[in-house]
């Protein structure tokens, strides 16, 4: 998705709510959010503010020194020299707006999209607006998944699905073996890379008093075998090896046994 895009889609959100603009703070990488709209910029040491107006054309303030790493952007470029000048320049931008739609939560509740400093906040409503959280804009505009990564999340949760059961006929086969938990991942993991899969860690192969443990990695040191009246958990997540696939994620328990025990079935 463009940037152009990106812009198009804020503003229609905007257009259904209270929002009059979204200002994207950020300030060395600290708002993940900017960057993903504004493609990544290295080298930029000040303050930048990204100001998406309900109608219009965005703008972009940054400090002189870095104006120069904007300089391709077919955005308007307004610069400062120093706080004083960036409070001016931030009011004569937010003049028209009263309602402006930062990346804040109210008390943290949802951290993914509480990235702005209390003191940036602080600034903006300064200057007469209200600050409100862009937490349902954010969605709106950068976390819907196209046709395409739709496809290749159901495509990824195919293979997961497969996979899982294979894990568990690989148990099955090797109960009486010494079979550990660190084999079973071991067993996933190749089956991954067979099947052109990535994850960044995992999966997770627990069994009995491990299954508590909802993060729990086996390790050669702390694997424990799987017999015969083994409770199994895996959760194992993975996606198609491209940076705009969608992971699937999925969680199964098993008994290694002919007949499952009503504790473990309630």
């Amino acid at each position: 998705m463009t940037r152009s895009d990106l812009f198009l889609q804020a503003q229609e959100y905007m257009a259904q709510s209270d929002v009059d603009c979204w200002l994207v703070y950020d300030y060395r990488g600290m708002n993940p959010f900017f960057a993903q709209v504004m493609g990544p910029v290295s080298m930029i040491t000040r303050p930048a503010l990204l100001y998406v107006p309900g109608e219009g054309s965005p703008v972009l303030l940054t400090h002189h020194v870095d104006s120069g790493r904007f300089s391709q952007d077919e955005l308007r470029i307004v610069e400062y020299t120093g706080r004083d000048t960036l409070l001016v320049r931030l009011g004569e931008t937010l003049k028209s707006s009263h309602t402006v739609a930062m990346e804040y939560s109210p008390m943290a509740a949802l951290p993914r999209v509480s990235r702005v400093d209390a003191g940036a906040v602080e600034m903006v409503r300064s200057l007469g607006v209200e600050v409100v959280s862009s937490a349902d804009l954010v969605q709106y505009v950068t976390q819907r998944w196209s046709d395409e990564q739709l496809a290749s999340h159901r495509r990824a949760a195919a293979k997961l699905s497969r996979i899982v059961a294979e894990a568990f006929e690989y148990m099955g086969q090797r109960l009486g073996d010494s079979l550990t938990e660190l084999d079973v991942a071991r067993f996933i993991l190749r089956r991954f890379e067979e099947e052109e899969l990535e994850t960044p860690d995992g999966p997770v192969v627990a069994v009995d008093a491990h299954g508590s443990d909802p993060h729990y990695l086996p390790t050669e040191e702390s694997a424990f075998q799987i017999q015969q009246g083994s409770w199994v958990l895996i959760d194992m997540w993975a996606r198609e090896a491209s940076p705009d696939a969608i992971f699937a994620d999925i969680t199964w328990v098993g008994y290694a046994g002919s007949q499952v025990p009503a504790l473990h079935q309630e």
